[in-house]
């Protein structure tokens, strides 16, 4: 737990220093999003097993940087097409080629869909801080560190809860 506790604490100081010079350097945001955004893809692409350099973790890496890198818009419409159409692309491939193995096939086709839907929602969600960021004019700092603080409070109270009445749910 106190491992959990320090790491939240050096999480809060770097939010807060990022947050403080994206006064200074706006970019500065757009870039500890987007390798924020580029590292969880990552988890997600070891957690399939398939962080590996082949096309489909390329394509995933390049896309998790473009929302936070760019924002919302034509680039970002456009982007979300051709990673549609790659994905697709790499599923079909992986189903004609696993054919015969029809669980493989299934998983290694599952695997793609679950990775293309979490970089989205990935890309989406990390992509609306800068947002909110850009949204609220002279207090879109501000606003950006209410929403993520918002969020941060509701996971360490559900983390507390849990530790503390986990055993009294369980007995029901």
């Amino acid at each position: 737990m106190t491992k959990r506790i320090i790491s939240g604490i050096v999480c809060a100081l770097l939010l807060i220093a990022v947050m403080f010079l994206s006064a200074i350097w706006p970019f500065s945001l757009n870039l500890s999003v987007a390798v924020v955004s580029f590292f969880s893809v990552y988890e997600i692409l070891a957690l399939k097993k398939e962080q590996k350099l082949n096309p489909l973790a390329v394509i995933s890496y390049i896309f998790s940087l473009i929302r936070p890198l760019i924002g919302p818009g034509v680039k970002w419409h456009l982007a979300i097409y051709i990673y549609t159409i790659s994905c697709f692309i790499i599923s079909m491939e992986r189903f004609i080629k696993n054919k015969k193995r029809m669980p493989e096939e299934q998983k290694s086709v599952w695997n793609v869909c679950f990775i293309f839907f979490l970089n989205i929602v990935i890309s989406v969600a990390l992509g609306t801080i800068v947002e909110i960021r850009n949204f609220g004019k002279n207090f879109g700092i501000f606003l950006s560190l209410l929403s993520l603080g918002i969020a941060w409070s509701c996971d360490i109270g559900a983390y507390f809860f849990g530790k503390k009445f986990a055993r009294l749910i369980f007995l029901l």
